[in-house]
């Protein structure tokens, strides 16, 4: 198995791919790679991110990436992280900036929240351990507690409304001055806002699951 990790110039890359090392028991290939030829040619896709959503997209494109990332998205299992997960949807706040459109939606900042607020014990970014709860019997939450903490670093939220489209599903939320949608599933995809690589043994038993995911 050949699994790359999708480095556009500014991410956490050594941790995701320390941590994926970690779990891996056989002889399969973790690459860091910024090659669509290679994101063509691996059996699964990890897409870490941190930092601007405006910065990402620009970098995506300037390396040619974006429709090998699309065409990855569908095709094979597909792990998203942070800026992963926010650049599936349709357009950022952060910027204003068009994302890939894979998913329908809109990411929103943070900080419009804290003026609606009532409380000033909320801070932007919504950064540390938050509790985690998931809303499905999916395969990436094998042995993982229903209530698990998980690690956030983000000043941007994608809303959780249930009904707002049919093609994802959402797999989890958590609660930063409003339940925000912090992970989603489409067919081979799945992403999440939280770091996994940063949480500890649930987040290695998460990427342990991702690794051993056959995708839907």
């Amino acid at each position: 198995m050949y699994v790359a990790i999708v480095d556009y110039g500014m991410s956490n890359l050594k941790s995701v791919f320390n941590a994926v090392s970690y779990v891996i028991t056989d002889n399969s290939r973790v690459k860091i790679t910024d090659d669509y030829n290679d994101i063509d040619e691996a059996d699964k896709i990890i897409f870490p991110g941190q930092g601007a959503i405006k910065d990402c997209m620009s970098l995506l494109k300037k390396k040619n990436l974006v429709s090998s990332l699309r065409k990855a998205i569908h095709e094979k299992p597909f792990l998203g992280i942070c800026l992963g997960l926010q650049s599936l949807f349709e357009f950022s706040y952060e910027g204003e900036i068009e994302c890939l459109s894979v998913l329908k939606g809109k990411v929103y900042p943070f900080k419009n929240l804290l003026f609606e607020s009532m409380h000033n014990c909320f801070k932007v970014p919504h950064m540390g351990w938050n509790l985690h709860s998931y809303r499905s019997d999916h395969f990436l939450w094998n042995n993982i507690p229903k209530n698990s903490f998980f690690y956030y670093v983000h000043s941007f939220y994608i809303p959780f409304n249930a009904k707002l489209n049919n093609a994802y599903s959402v797999e989890s939320t958590t609660n930063y001055m409003i339940d925000f949608t912090s992970s989603v599933s489409f067919k081979n995809c799945f992403a999440v806002q939280f770091h996994p690589e940063k949480s500890g043994k649930v987040g290695l038993k998460f990427i342990e699951n991702f690794i051993n995911w056959k995708g839907s």
